[in-house]
């Protein structure tokens, strides 16, 4: 279970460093503001596929006993962003940008203590893996459903090549740290 469960953690984590293809077709700064937008308004609404091909992160919840669209519901709850101040400078630009979500990391501590408690009080010892599991999995979604949304500011850098403006180097930990939190405690599921 818990690989699976990484496994899914880490494709939402690579769906999105697919958002913001950003090409050029209009006033540089005004372009990038309407793909970023539209790809975040996707999200705000719900679109999880928004990120990117998800199949294989469906399949990887569906196969842990996790309803995936209840997933991406309690996650996306109280999804918003902002996109601020966007700097065209030649062939580089900057976005400033503001996503507010219940971040995994928070989430995935109060999952552990919660099951390590339970586990140590003996909640365990007379289920069937299948009923382990399902306990293991409103678990998670438990905590997830108890956290705050939060806001994290992150600037993205993006180069442009030819008439594509391309993601720097670095722009998906930024991202997955504005969607994930403090990611360290994940490998505990």
């Amino acid at each position: 279970m818990k690989k699976r469960v990484m496994l899914v953690v880490l494709g939402i984590c690579l769906a999105m460093s697919s958002l913001f293809v950003l090409t050029a077709c209009e006033k540089e700064a005004e372009a990038i503001r309407k793909t970023i937008e539209s790809d975040l308004e996707k999200l705000k609404s719900g679109d999880i596929d928004a990120l990117g091909d998800m199949s294989d992160t469906y399949s990887a919840l569906e196969a842990e006993g996790i309803d995936s669209d209840r997933f991406f519901d309690v996650w996306l709850d109280g999804f918003d962003y902002a996109v601020g101040p966007i700097t065209v400078k030649g062939k580089t630009a900057t976005i400033e940008l503001s996503i507010t979500i219940k971040q995994m990391g928070p989430a995935v501590s109060d999952f552990v203590e919660e099951a390590t408690a339970l586990s140590e009080e003996g909640a365990f010892d007379d289920l069937t893996e299948d009923e382990a599991n399902a306990l293991f999995n409103e678990l998670l979604l438990a905590a997830m459903e108890k956290q705050t949304p939060t806001t994290e500011s992150v600037v993205l850098t993006y180069n442009r090549e030819g008439a594509s403006w391309v993601a720097a180097a670095g722009n998906d930990a930024k991202l997955n740290q504005a969607f994930l939190g403090e990611a360290s405690n994940l490998g505990q599921i």
